[in-house]
């Protein structure tokens, strides 16, 4: 707190604290000496900042002006500048450039051994003998200059002010109309007291050695007292009763301010415009008349206001940052701490890998040397056999000695052991093969992988995000979520799944439609109430399904990629509406069809069924027909009816046919429809229902509910009340979605892609009903399993 303080009590240009600052007009605080030096060694010094000026602090300075208190030992003690009037040599040295930086002359340490110096010789009271005119204020007379200063001394009126690098314009009165600032006087005050931590002072009447600690310090006296040398300094009944008292105190500043225009008049207003204060004869009488002032009193509220907000906002910020720069420096202690650990776990494991390699070195190495070894020594054998068979050789020169021989009964008498001898040598001179190889291909070492393992040694990083896809993820008996794997981070080895249901305020009202907004996946927990996440773990492949979730509910879905070093970012979450209902099992009977096989194919299972042109089309192709083509409708019905209970299936029409129709037909009208020579009128015989269009329902009005699907759109049934033919378009996917609600007599047919609702019809319902399919000219269409 100090040290930050101590940056704000430090002049410019002298590099030390303030000593009678003056406030230049950008608000920056200088010495009033340094001012007047910097003026001096540009030799720009106006007759308004020359010897006569009324802040002079100098040894041989002529009377003080009514602002400036009268000058003490410590105020000329404490600059460490030269007292006299020339410009001290650290002066000479600086530099007053504006585009420069002042470089630092002293530390903190030269400061205090002034500090120190400097009350050390302060005796007693420091002002005995001061006029009581000067200590209030007044005028003095100030010695004419000659005309050649006046004429030689131009008056200039910009100032280079340090601190902000701006020429300042000082006015007609130069450094003269500036006034003092009392106020940084008393802080660089109590700060040198505080920095020499003997902030008592010694009274400056008591006749006791060492005086007491000073209590009060009188600013009409201008001396400081204790206690008892106050009161007896200042006796009741006396004028001397009245003077005003503050704390221990060595600046005895006036009680009032005085105009720098008007000396003896006081400052009791602030001009608005010229942002300066000013006393009455200005507003009345000066330049300031016309400007806006405000009472001194009110502007001291209005900026004591300010500065308290000002300083608790600036103070909230520090503390904001002291809190996050703890912070930080906990996670720095964690991250060397963390650090270590880390480190220690890599040459741990590094090392691992080192004593595994020079264990399989010594193994390795011990193998070799085995299989060296022995193929050395089968060869080596067989070396020592040859050799062997090869000296029992020599029997071959004592044979050729024999035959020689001429006398048969010798020859046959020395040749009879040797024949012998010489056969069973023939036996055992057979060469052998060496079942050796002279290299050792057979056992190179297998290096590559090892070297890519070990090349490939690297830090594993956390997977990256999934993707998911939203396409190829629905729901219907069952949910079943695709997603893609990261691009990014490292190797997967499992996924987490999360889901949870969504809990809608607003639910729609029964036969309304329902109104789908699109929001992003990342307002949706805003959106709604959701209940807790529920997990799913270990999942090893890039699809899951779940199971047994509840009808009719909006669940949001995440997952998240995991491997050894730990658990990735979730993915941003997707939302499904799962069946409104219990799906409802049946198959297209090919039984149950108006046409012939060669137009409607069924297939094995029974969920899937095409519809082929008829033959009236395939004879005109690449002609003009020359009369209409009809189209006649199709009519599939399910083998399943429906007859009590909540039920719901979708249809996916995957080839588009002209015109499809979608819906329920009761058990009556698919007997009409399967057996038309049964059909005697089309008038269903109740008098609530009006018949129906043959091309907007081709089953008649009785047949239950049905919608039109065209090119992407369905055609929506107008209202029995209404007269008009008009009906409206919904854009749907190629999936279609019918509910029947036998209990509440309701059929509401759904987008089966995003499970929205977009017709409802009540009251349709008077018995069994079977799922019905209306197709006009060529299409595919399927049952979703």
């Amino acid at each position: 707190m100090m040290e930050n303080l101590e940056k704000e009590l430090i002049c410019p240009i002298c590099d030390d604290y303030f000593t009678t600052p003056i406030v230049l007009p950008c608000h920056h605080n200088i010495c009033h000496k340094c001012a007047r030096e910097c003026l001096s060694s540009l030799g720009r010094l106006s007759n308004a900042g020359s010897v006569e000026s009324v802040y002079s602090v100098s040894g041989g300075s002529p009377p003080l002006s009514p602002n400036s208190p009268p000058k003490t030992s410590i105020s000329s003690n404490v600059s460490p500048r030269s007292s006299n009037g020339q410009t001290s040599p650290s002066m000479q040295r600086k530099s007053i450039s504006r585009t420069g930086s002042l470089r630092r002359r002293s530390g903190s340490f030269r400061r205090q051994s002034s500090i120190a110096t400097s009350e050390s010789e302060v005796g007693g009271a420091v002002t005995k003998g001061l006029r009581r005119r000067e200590s209030f204020g007044g005028r003095s007379p100030r010695p004419p200059l000659s005309a050649s200063s006046r004429s030689s001394t131009p008056r200039v009126k910009n100032f280079p002010c340090p601190s902000c690098k701006s020429d300042v314009d000082l006015g007609d009165k130069g450094i003269n109309g500036l006034f003092r600032n009392f106020t940084l006087e008393a802080i660089v005050e109590r700060y040198k007291l505080a920095a020499k931590k003997a902030a008592s002072i010694p009274c400056g009447s008591c006749r006791t050695r060492p005086p007491e600690d000073a209590t009060k310090s009188c600013l009409d006296c201008r001396a400081s007292y204790c206690n008892v040398c106050y009161k007896n300094a200042h006796p009741w009944g006396t004028p001397r009763a009245q003077h005003m008292h503050v704390g221990p105190t060595r600046n005895y500043r006036p009680k009032t301010i005085t105009c720098p225009e008007h000396p003896d008049e006081r400052v009791t207003m602030y001009c608005e415009g010229c942002q300066k204060p000013i006393c009455h004869m200005c507003k009345f009488s000066g330049v300031h008349a016309n400007h806006k002032v405000s009472g001194m009193e009110r502007k001291y509220n209005v900026m004591k206001d300010k500065l308290e907000k000002n300083i608790n906002k600036v103070q909230g910020r520090r503390d904001l940052i002291q809190a996050e720069l703890d912070r930080i420096k906990a996670m720095r202690l964690r991250l060397e701490t963390s650090g270590v650990m880390f480190k220690e776990h890599v040459k741990s494991a590094l090392d691992s890998v080192s004593e595994l390699l020079a264990t399989r070195q010594e193994s390795l190495l011990e193998r070799a040397e085995t299989e060296v070894s022995t193929r050395i020594d089968v060869v080596q054998n067989m070396l020592e056999a040859y050799e062997k068979i090869l000296q029992d050789c020599n029997v071959i020169e004592y044979a050729q000695e024999i035959l020689k021989e001429t006398e048969h009964a010798c020859f046959v008498q020395a040749a009879r052991p040797v024949i012998s001898r010489m056969h069973k040598m023939a036996d055992t001179m057979k060469l052998k093969n060496i079942d050796v190889s002279d290299d050792f291909k057979n056992m190179s070492i297998t290096s590559d992988k090892a070297l890519e393992a070990v090349g490939d040694l690297n830090f594993l990083k956390i997977p990256g995000i999934p993707t998911m896809l939203p396409n190829e993820s629905y729901a219907y008996k069952d949910v079943k979520l695709c997603w893609k794997e990261p691009s990014d981070g490292g190797k997967v080895d499992s996924y987490n799944l999360e889901y949870r249901m969504c809990i809608q305020h607003s639910p729609t009202k029964k036969g309304q439609k329902t109104k789908q907004t699109k929001v992003d996946t990342a307002d949706q927990s805003e959106r709604n109430n959701s209940t807790s996440w529920t997990g799913i773990q270990g999942i090893t492949t890039s699809q899951h399904t779940i199971c047994s979730l509840e009808y009719g509910q909006e669940y949001e879905f995440r997952v998240q990629a995991v491997n050894a070093a730990g658990c990735g970012t979730f993915c941003d979450a997707i939302s499904l509406r799962t069946a409104p209902g219990s799906v409802f099992n049946f198959r297209f009977d090919a039984t149950k069809i108006n046409s012939g096989k060669d137009t409607v194919e069924i297939s094995g299972n029974g969920m899937n069924a095409t519809v082929f042109p008829n033959s009236s089309i395939l004879d005109n192709v690449g002609l003009i027909p020359k009369t209409a083509v009809s189209l006649n409708p199709v009519y599939i019905i399910g083998d399943q009816k429906i007859t009590s209970g909540r039920h719901y299936w979708e249809i996916v029409i995957n080839q588009s046919a002209y015109v499809s129709q979608v819906g329920v037909v009761s058990e009556k009208k698919s007997r009409l429809v399967l057996h038309p020579g049964d059909q005697v009128s089309t008038d269903s015989g109740h008098d609530s229902c009006e018949e129906a269009d043959v091309h907007e329902d081709p089953l008649g009005s009785d047949c239950g509910v049905m919608i039109n699907h065209f090119m992407g759109k369905v055609r929506l049934p107008s209202p029995k009340t209404s007269t008009t033919k008009d009906t409206s378009a919904v854009t749907v996917s190629n999936t279609l979605g019918v509910l029947v609600d036998c209990d509440n007599s309701l059929v509401s047919l759904y987008d089966g892609k995003t499970k929205r609702v977009v017709f409802t019809s009540e009251g349709c319902i008077r018995g069994p009903v079977y799922p019905g399919l209306v197709i006009v000219g060529a299409g595919s269409f399927s049952i979703r399993c």
